[in-house]
This record gives C-alpha cells, structure tokens and sequence, in this order.
C-alpha cells in the first residue's frame, strides 16, 4: 500500500491469467505496460504510468473481465485498451499525450473488440479521448476532451492541428454498437463525435451511434457530429450540441422523429404544444412522421 513497482525496459509488469485485485495509493510505472490482463482484474485505485511512445498501453484487457474504480491512468500511448473481453469503468482519470507528429499515435482510451461499459471519469487526448472499433460500448457519464499537443513544435501541434475526436466510433475491426447516455465531450479544433469512416477506417464495418443525452462541443466553426455517410448511422434523442459556444444546427438531421433541436442546441422531446400527431406517449412534428414510424395496431392521434 502506497509503494510503487516500476520497470525500465519494455513488457508488462504484471501478466494477470488468474484473479487478481490491485488496490491502495501506490501503482505501477513502466515503461510499455503496467498490466496485461487475460483473466479477472480488479482495479481500486493507484497510478499507472507508461513513457513509451508507442506499441505501449497501461492497462490492456485481452479477453478478459477488468473493472477499474478510480485509478489514475497517465501513458504516452494508449492510457486503457479493451482488445476484447468486458471492461467496466467507474471513475478514474485517463491521459495520454500521444499526438501523430511522433509517427505513431493513439487514442488515450481505446475500445477495440468485446464489451465496454464507462459509467464515469475523464479521459484526454491529443490524437483523441475515446475510441471504439469494434463490440459494443456504453458510456453513462464522464468527460472526455482533446487538448493541444505540448510536446511538438510543429504549427500543428501548437494551433491544435493534430488533435481529433473526443469520441470517435468507427468500425476499424469489426462492426460496432455505441450508446452514449451522458456525459461531456469537447474537441479543441474538430468534431466532438466522428461516426464510421470509408476513408481509412481498417475494417470499414459498420458503425452505429445511439445519442440519448449528454453535451458534444466542437471547435468554433466545426459540426458537433460528424457522420460517414457510408459506413455511420447516427441517431440522436437527446443532448446538447455546441459549435463553439453556438447551438450546432446540422444535427437536426440526425435527430429522431419525436424530438426537437432549440435554440440553445439542446435536444428535447416533442409535447402536446409543439406536436402535430401522437402514438401513445410519443408525439410526432407532422402526420407523415408519425405513419412513417407507426406499426400494425397502432392508433395515430391528430393533435
């Protein structure tokens, strides 16, 4: 408790096949990997550091069941990686200074294949803050933001350049799910969500992104969201959405049928004021929506 374990060559410090709990204020400073985890890892605090600028991840769960609560996760690569396996997140903070003027870069927090649920902390970035490629991913709560390189001297570094997406889905190794139930999620110079990618997104699977809430800022003049018209689908019933400091406009066409986008881009659920068609609790902007989205048995009311 409180002591630290540490390795100046690269490799895992500990390689975890069985059940193991790390608990207390001490941690882990390596240079490539703190933990590689193939079993069940239990993660209660403590501080993880990695100084390699790539092929290096902090925490990696491979196919394993891996629960972090309030560690804090500092790393020059990736910070946490899912490469398969359930991880759980409930708190901590996750940092990488990784940025593409070094060759090779990563997101500070990466969901790569099985299933991930992030129910809090704050992860940041350069190259960016979460991405998922592949399985399924759910975020309840957190932050999550792109920052200026510090340690690049290029104009990109200096003007924001090389950072990208505080949430980027996109189907890199397979097809992925994502549903966002809150949470803040702010670019320093681009969009705050990136969904699918045709261009060079590995893979190129499908992507699908279910917004429910939460606040998506991007930088002043950038959309909220950005969408492959290929490979993404994007459906937002929720939310907050910023360009800049200026409600984002171009999400409404993302929005679902029985919400509606107001003047502080905010997302809120069409009501019996502003409604021109009901089915049960749901109310519609005009009678062709709501038979668009009826089912058989269903009664449409006009409003």
């Amino acid at each position: 408790n409180g002591h630290t374990l540490s390795k100046t060559v690269s490799g895992e410090v500990i390689n975890n096949k069985g059940t193991l709990t790390l608990k207390g204020q001490g941690g882990i400073d390596a240079t490539s990997h703190c933990v590689k985890n193939y079993g069940t890892l239990t993660v209660d605090g403590g501080t993880y550091t990695t100084t390699q600028i790539n092929a290096s991840t902090a925490l990696l769960n491979d196919g394993g069941n891996m629960t972090i609560n309030e560690a804090t996760v500092r790393a020059s690569f990736y910070a946490v990686a899912n490469a398969g396996g359930i991880l759980t997140v409930n708190g901590g903070s996750f940092t990488s200074t990784s940025c593409n003027h070094e060759g090779s870069y990563a997101y500070a927090f990466s969901h790569q294949g099985g299933e991930l649920y992030f129910n809090n902390g704050s992860v940041t970035g350069v190259q960016g803050a979460l991405a998922a490629i592949n399985g399924y991913a759910e975020i309840k709560n957190g932050t999550f933001t792109t920052v200026v390189c510090q340690t690049g001297t290029a104009d990109g570094c200096k003007n924001g350049g090389t950072a990208h997406y505080a949430f980027y889905c996109a189907g890199e190794s397979g097809e992925i799910e994502c549903n966002i139930y809150g949470g803040e999620f702010s670019s320093v110079s681009k969009y705050a969500v990136y969904v699918g990618n045709s261009n060079d997104g590995g893979a190129k699977k499908d992507a699908i992104t279910n917004i429910y809430g939460g606040t998506f800022k991007s930088a002043d003049g950038q959309d909220a969201v950005r969408v492959d018209q290929t490979l993404g689908d994007l459906d937002v019933s929720g939310g907050t959405f910023l360009s800049g400091d200026t409600a984002d406009e171009s999400v409404q066409k993302y929005l679902a049928p029985t919400v509606i986008l107001d003047e502080n881009g905010k997302v809120e659920k069409l009501t019996e004021e502003n409604a021109a068609a009901k089915i049960g609790e749901d109310y519609y902007p005009d009678l062709q929506a709501a038979l668009d989205y009826a089912v058989s048995g269903d009664t449409i009311e006009l409003l």
